[in-house]
């Protein structure tokens, strides 16, 4: 209560709790707006509660998260090893049917639901994309792709 020592509540009776929420400072019965005071402390004690949703989320948050690491499941590394080289040989195939123009090379190795963003931004459906490439509108002299990192989640990489 030291730190309390000559402090008046704000005029609206509003306090900032300790987890940053702004918390209302109980009144005592036959308490006036001013608080009463003996030798220049406040006589009241100041009551902060925590939120319940910073609670919860304070509780979700790292439950969430361990969860969700130990769904994926460990993976081998041997296993992890040929996933990776799985992935990266299938991007090389990709690149070098987009360097040929090969259209039904793509075909295959493209996802059905892809939008194809070009650097410059455009966006093409996989239809549109094959169609381009098929029609010679968009050619690719080489592709030579830097620093690629695989990223595997069950039976997914990216």
């Amino acid at each position: 209560m030291g730190g309390l020592r000559g402090t008046l509540l704000p005029p609206n009776n509003r306090w900032m709790g300790p987890c940053g929420a702004v918390c209302l400072a109980p009144r005592a019965r036959g308490d006036s707006v001013r608080p009463g005071r003996v030798s220049g402390v406040v006589t009241r004690p100041l009551n902060f509660t925590v939120r319940p949703h910073v609670i919860l989320l304070r509780l979700t948050l790292p439950l969430a998260l361990a969860v969700w690491s130990l769904h994926s499941g460990p993976v081998p590394a041997q296993a992890l090893g040929a996933a990776t080289q799985a992935v990266l040989a299938a991007e090389d195939q990709r690149f070098d049917a987009m360097v040929r123009g090969d259209t039904a090379a793509l075909r295959s190795l493209l996802a059905d639901g892809l939008t194809y963003t070009h650097s410059d931004g455009a966006q093409q459906s996989k239809a549109e994309f094959l169609q381009t490439i098929g029609s010679g509108a968009l050619r690719y002299q080489s592709i030579k792709p830097e620093g690629r990192v695989v990223r595997l989640r069950g039976d997914v990489g990216v």
